[in-house]
């Protein structure tokens, strides 16, 4: 039987939360865990807003939102690896953060957020944190 373990948005909010995830994990490997994760606290709210903005055409300000998101998570990489991001990791939310940039401009030039186009916005917060948790996973030998 399959183990489904659900991290919130706090509990892989930092280096210091996701470090305590990976602890949890490897406890229950022996029950073949199922992890699903959150976006990172703060940051679906941020997702949010930034379509929020970019609906009323502030295609700038919602811009320095993808980049404020984008220093959470390269500041939380930098804490698990020891001071740099491995180049792997770079790559893949650098691609995410490309997409949100399109989905942003995207909402900025139709002036209109649909429920489809905030569902895009919150996966790409999910997704950011799922490649950060299992490349630390990966680097504390856990499988996934």
């Amino acid at each position: 039987m399959t183990l489904v373990m659900k991290f919130g948005g706090t509990s892989v909010g930092d280096a210091a939360a996701i470090r305590q995830v990976a602890s949890l994990v490897r406890s229950t490997l022996p029950q073949s865990p199922l992890v699903v994760l959150s976006a990172m606290a703060r940051v679906t709210n941020a997702l949010f807003d930034a379509g929020q903005v970019a609906k009323l055409g502030d295609v700038q300000r919602a811009l320095d939102r993808k980049d404020e998101i984008l220093r959470w998570h390269l500041d939380a990489a930098r804490e698990l690896f020891g001071g740099s991001v491995p180049d792997g990791l770079r790559a893949r939310i650098a691609e995410l953060f490309d997409e949100l940039e399109v989905l942003v401009r995207g909402v900025a030039m139709l002036r209109e957020l649909t429920p489809r186009s905030m569902d895009a916005l919150a996966s790409v917060g999910e997704r950011l944190s799922s490649r950060l948790v299992v490349e630390y996973l990966r680097s504390e030998q856990i499988p996934c």
